[in-house]
């Protein structure tokens, strides 16, 4: 028994598929520049590689490496735009993600997987592939959600070891661009800390500075907050380690994530403010 197999809907059908992969990508690694032509571009060559494979009955050992990590790769770095080999790995693989769960399919690479349906004269129709992306909305608008806070969480998410005298503790810190918390008496940024962590180092609290200043947090009415100020604040970042002399923290009384993934959320300006004053000195230790 012979099929007929048409090579431009074979075409247009993964190039759909391809683009809606491509789209939750570029979702989750928050591309914006030139975004439309890269998910196109990308969508374009991994739907000609596919329609060639069919074409020609490629189907060796090479193409199967060509398949599996050079064409996924490339989809990446065309989708990116980024040239180290580290970032281009992380795209390609939320491209298998995204492949597997759209494409409900066996083999890891989505593409190869259409190429053998119709190798085995079984057909992929519009109808089966839009019925398809529509069931999968829902579940692909959560997946992006969760896998874009996780994301968020390794790009922002950091060490810090706070001094107090003679004492230290090391937490896990938020960088959040949204606490805009300022000290209204001493005109300083302001950050979070859980008081339950401060209080290991705080002793009695004698000598910091201990005042309140206005607070507003989502949900709660505003209120009022304590503030004391910590001798030191080593950060680690992928940039270097920086060091802020005389930091200010806000004391909060709840938990600021409640998977405790952080018990401190930093203010943004602690990366990029430079000054001289006792109370903020910012340096760097990798100068």
């Amino acid at each position: 028994m012979e099929y007929e197999i048409y090579l431009d809907m074979f075409f247009l059908v993964n190039f759909y598929m391809d683009y809606i992969i491509m789209w939750a990508v570029t979702k989750i690694l928050k591309i914006t520049q030139h975004v439309y032509i890269r998910r196109i571009g990308a969508a374009a060559v991994g739907a000609l590689y596919a329609t060639l494979i069919i074409a020609f009955r490629l189907n060796g050992a090479v193409w199967k490496i060509m398949t599996y990590a050079v064409i996924v790769l490339l989809m990446s770095f065309i989708l990116t735009g980024k040239k180290k080999i580290r970032q281009i790995m992380g795209g390609a693989g939320l491209i298998y993600l995204f492949a597997i769960t759209l494409g409900g399919i066996l083999h890891v690479i989505y593409y190869y997987t259409f190429a053998g349906f119709a190798l085995r004269g079984q057909g992929v129709s519009w109808v089966l592939v839009g019925v398809g992306g529509v069931m999968f909305a829902p579940l692909l608008q959560s997946m992006i959600k969760s896998i874009s806070k996780r994301v968020y969480l390794e790009e922002t998410r950091t060490v810090a070891i706070l001094e107090n005298k003679d004492k230290k503790i090391k937490l896990m810190a938020l960088l959040d661009t949204g606490n805009s918390l300022y000290d209204p008496i001493f005109n300083v940024p302001v950050n979070l800390i859980e008081s339950e962590a401060a209080r290991k180092i705080m002793e009695d609290g004698i000598g910091m500075g201990y005042h309140l200043i206005p607070f507003t947090s989502v949900g709660n009415e505003s209120g009022l907050i304590p503030v004391v100020q910590f001798t030191g604040l080593t950060i680690h970042t992928s940039g270097g380690e920086f060091h802020i002399d005389k930091p200010w923290f806000a004391l909060y009384s709840g938990r600021l994530s409640g998977k405790e993934e952080y018990n401190i959320i930093l203010h943004p300006e602690m990366l990029h403010k430079s000054n001289k004053e006792d109370n903020n000195v910012f340096k760097s230790n990798d100068a």
